[in-house]
């Protein structure tokens, strides 16, 4: 899938799941996302690893080199899933992502 197909996909789901019109879950826009790196030509992960409690989130790694994915070695890419309440106390998802210690 090209690049540009697979944003146009992965929008028109946020915009769903968004409205409530579709029952399609956390884990889809993950996938989606994930397509969205497979377009740039990355090998992506999802990866549940670092998840407390029983409900799961995805983080997405992206890797430049497939056999790195294979054996899950640190990430180039990594998109933490956040639930909305952890970035309520910023203005924008920019300043989520950049704020803290690197």
């Amino acid at each position: 899938m090209k690049i540009n197909e697979a944003v146009t996909r992965f929008v028109a789901l946020v915009k769903k799941v968004e409205a409530g019109t579709t029952a399609r879950s956390e884990n889809d826009l993950s996938a989606n996302f994930a397509g969205c790196l497979q377009a740039l030509g990355l090998s992506t992960v999802l990866d549940t690893r670092g998840s407390s409690g029983t409900r799961k989130r995805r983080d997405v790694l992206g890797y430049v080199r497939s056999e790195d994915a294979d054996l899950v070695l640190p990430a180039e890419i990594v998109i933490e899933s956040k639930k909305p309440n952890e970035l309520s106390a910023y203005g924008t998802i920019s300043e989520a992502v950049s704020s803290g210690s690197i």
